[in-house]
């Protein structure tokens, strides 16, 4: 009898956990299961607990690897050996929820769907434990909202959905919206707007979908940490996929500890650049690529992302130079910019980390052809005065703009770049800028920390870069505007009276404006300016966190302020109500007075008797 559905687990060296994963795959009645355990050339006692979990149950089949293949050709072989028509792929340290598997049939049926996104928590760097029925979910606060209609409750952050970064604490991740997408929309959701999580495991598949996905990837083409690529292919040939976070399907155990990389591991990192060159060939050979290029755009920028995070924190200081070189060779600089921009890193901190990169470094040569770059809201009449001062050295500056209109007076230029805040068009679009003016350096003044994409782009096309400072270095976020820039220039002209060693990290050359094209060059990066660049990159952080924490305290103020005018208000409303009261009080108690002597006044004419007497006859 063909099961419902195929539960594939891949397991390495995951003795202490396939157990207890198989029996929760097994334990998802009503549904027919059947459970296709992958052993990915384990060398603990994994294929022993597979084949004994095989014995007691024929519902467990055995696939055993003989070298280490990862994930998604663990997923492949699973995927070959299954029979359901549904299918969901896990690891051995994951564990799928009671009865889950049921709703998520039912959900896809309901829908007509062929990928079903439940929400997923992730756990770190500890096998899951069960969590009880009755504690309260974002999943439930969702289904909630949903039931009264209250929609906009059902949204969440970016951080929200995505935050599955080892925390050391449950994450779940959801989607915005219950929704159902169809066609194009399924692509946009995962990879341009985001509103859905790329990752495979713990969805619902059809399993001829997921077939035809994988005969689109090459055996061994991919990374094999990679996923996206699967879910990119299935995207694209998905008709209709239903979004339930209501539903809870598996809670996944991260078992990346965040620990220190070799240069080696990371060059693996790196390498997933091969999975966005995958899905270049596949959309070219289906001809969809102007189709689908947006959302190419943004599973590669997902997957720089993924390099980008790992470093330099993860990549000991030594191998920063040959690490740095790795990523910009993989990704280039544009790329690189746009995940540094599209992820949380500290632009400042990650500039002085990616300036030690051995590819960087430069040998001093005379600059004939420099570019001038003039950002929107420079001081034009100091841009002005470093342009004249280049062309007394017999330069020829080419003056490059994001300015919105026609340059200011007196100068001209012959390209128009993308404004800052588009990091990636503008970056490339800097990249052919400098290339097409045969250009053979960058002068640029300091602006905000957004100027170190300008630099690495230079940087990366082998140009040596001078930023002019514009102001005195005062306070932490103008030392972290000019950690960012001056990390990847050349060669620095301080702003009028400054001491020129507070903008020196590592072997950046301090000089005037009229040493600019003789101080252009920059030699390999020694020991003492990586150890420069940590005490910078301490600096910056610290920074930062004085910031943040300054930014905290300034709320928790406002907060405070809030309140206590909210309470001042409630105390003068108390008040008015108290002497309102009071003023009350004494009227009825003049009232009271008056009717006593009223009374008093009464008595002393007998009114008392004349009513008796009266009373009494009658």
């Amino acid at each position: 009898m063909e099961p419902d559905v195929s539960v594939v687990i891949r397991a390495h060296n995951a003795e202490r956990t396939l157990r207890r994963a198989v029996k929760a795959a097994l334990d998802q009645a009503p549904s027919t299961v059947e459970v296709v355990v992958v052993d990915d050339a384990s060398t603990d006692g994994t294929a022993r607990v597979a084949a004994e979990a095989s014995i007691e149950d024929p519902s467990v089949r055995v696939v055993s690897h003989a070298d280490t293949l990862g994930r998604l050709e663990s997923y492949r072989s699973g995927q070959r050996a299954s029979r359901g028509r549904w299918i969901v792929f896990t690891d051995a340290g994951d564990r799928l929820e009671p009865r889950s598997l049921a709703s998520l049939v039912e959900a896809a049926e309901e829908a007509q769907a062929q990928v079903v996104v439940p929400s997923i928590e992730y756990v770190a760097g500890r096998a899951p434990a069960p969590v009880p029925a009755d504690v309260p979910t974002v999943a439930d606060a969702l289904s909630r909202a949903g039931d009264t209609g209250d929609l906009s409750a059902a949204r969440v952050t970016p951080d929200d959905v995505f935050d599955d970064r080892t925390t050391g604490s449950v994450a779940r991740v959801v989607s915005p919206l219950m929704q159902t997408l169809e066609g194009r929309d399924v692509v946009d959701a995962m990879f341009v707007t985001r509103q859905v999580p790329v990752q495979i495991r713990g969805r619902l598949f059809s399993a001829e979908l997921v077939r035809r996905a994988f005969a689109e990837i090459g055996i061994g083409t991919v990374a094999s940490r990679d996923e996206a690529v699967l879910s990119f292919l299935a995207a694209t040939l998905c008709p209709r996929l239903t979004v339930r976070p209501d539903l809870r399907s598996v809670t996944i155990c991260t078992d990346d500890g965040g620990g220190t990389l070799s240069l080696e591991e990371f060059r693996q990192v790196c390498a997933n650049r091969a999975t966005a060159e995958v899905v270049v060939e596949y959309l070219n050979r289906t001809e969809r690529w102007e189709r689908y290029y947006d959302d190419w755009e943004g599973m590669a920028l997902m997957l720089a992302g993924e390099a980008v995070s790992c470093f330099p924190d993860r990549v000991g200081v030594e191998d920063w130079p040959a690490a740095a070189d790795a990523l910009l060779e993989s990704w280039g600089a544009p790329y690189v910019c746009g995940a540094v921009a599209d992820g949380d890193a500290d632009v400042a901190a990650y500039a002085v980390a990616l300036a030690s990169a051995r590819g960087l470094a430069l040998e001093g040569g005379r600059v004939h052809r420099p570019a001038f770059l003039l950002h929107a809201g420079d001081d034009v009449a100091r841009a002005k005065r470093v342009i004249d001062a280049l062309g007394a050295r017999r330069s020829s500056p080419t003056v490059l703009s994001d300015a919105a209109g026609p340059l200011p007076s007196g100068l001209s230029g012959n390209a128009a770049l993308p404004p800052q805040d588009r990091v990636l068009d503008r970056a490339r679009a800097l990249e052919k800028a400098l290339a097409d003016a045969e250009a053979d350096a960058l002068v640029m003044l300091a602006g905000d920390e957004r100027c170190a994409y300008d630099a690495l782009v230079a940087r990366a096309a082998g140009l040596p870069v001078a930023v002019v400072a514009s102001e005195p270095l005062e306070g932490t976020a103008a030392y972290r505007r000019c950690a960012a820039q001056v990390a990847l220039a050349t060669c620095v002209v301080p702003a009028d009276n400054v001491d020129g060693e507070l903008w020196s990290i590592g072997s950046v050359r301090v000089t005037r404006e009229n040493g600019l094209v003789s101080a252009l060059s920059l030699g390999t990066p020694t020991r003492r300016d990586l150890d420069s660049r940590v005490l910078a990159i301490r600096l910056v952080r610290s920074a930062r966190t004085f910031e943040e924490t300054c930014d905290r305290l300034k709320e928790a103020c406002a907060v405070a302020i809030d309140g206590h005018d909210r309470l001042e208000t409630e105390n003068a409303g108390l008040r008015d109500r108290v002497a309102d009261l009071e003023r009350r009080l004494e009227e009825a108690c003049a009232e009271n007075d008056e009717l006593h002597d009223a009374l008093d006044r009464s008595s002393q004419r007998g009114f008392r008797g004349g009513i008796f007497h009266r009373g009494a006859k009658e």
